[in-house]
């Protein structure tokens, strides 16, 4: 929750700052949407902890201290994650070089070094050797082909880039139905 309503709040100072007719009509929407969050965070989510990606990724994922996490992306949801795996053997690959650099800088501020590629090979046999898989890229890439080719029985994944379309999409593949 708190991961995307900084997203929401990033996108609303990028339309305040166009100074367009739109940004003007929409300051309202927003401000509104402020007001609630704030009340529905103060009344009904206090105490529950755990409101990033990381902290849910964490959680759903019970990591053991054997386990080998591979992070896929180095996006905003990578920055979120990647930090709650660090004690672990941790690797992340990116596409781009320059996104996982700045990733890879940013977790070593918080004294974590992961391994840190862009090599697609080497990003297959990862993910052949990873026990927890997590995908933060969004769907449509050939990563979840990649995955779901290469994986073993025994990973667990989460993709946190997967809408309803994708998880259905899956399930037919792998042959589990969804409609």
């Amino acid at each position: 929750e708190t991961d995307v309503f900084g997203q929401v709040k990033t996108a609303y100072k990028n339309l305040l700052e166009q100074n367009s007719d739109l940004s003007h009509s929409m300051k309202s929407i927003f401000l509104k949407l402020f007001e609630d969050t704030k009340e529905i965070r103060s009344q009904h989510l206090r105490g529950i902890g755990g409101n990033t990606y990381g902290a849910l990724a964490r959680r759903l994922m019970g990591p053991s201290e054997q386990d080998r996490v591979l992070v896929i992306g180095a996006g905003e949801i990578s920055k979120s994650v990647a930090p709650y795996f660090a004690d672990f053997s941790l690797k992340i690959w990116n596409r781009s070089a320059e996104r996982l650099q700045a990733l890879g800088i940013e977790l070593e501020k918080k004294g974590h070094s992961p391994v840190l590629f862009t090599c697609e090979q080497e990003l297959l046999t990862s993910i052949a050797n990873a026990s927890l898989i997590i995908i933060a890229t969004p769907f449509g890439y050939a990563i979840e082909e990649s995955v779901r080719k290469t994986r073993h029985v025994n990973e667990r994944i989460l993709h946190l880039g997967a809408n309803e379309h994708a998880v259905k999409q899956c399930q037919r593949s792998e042959g589990r139905g969804g409609g």
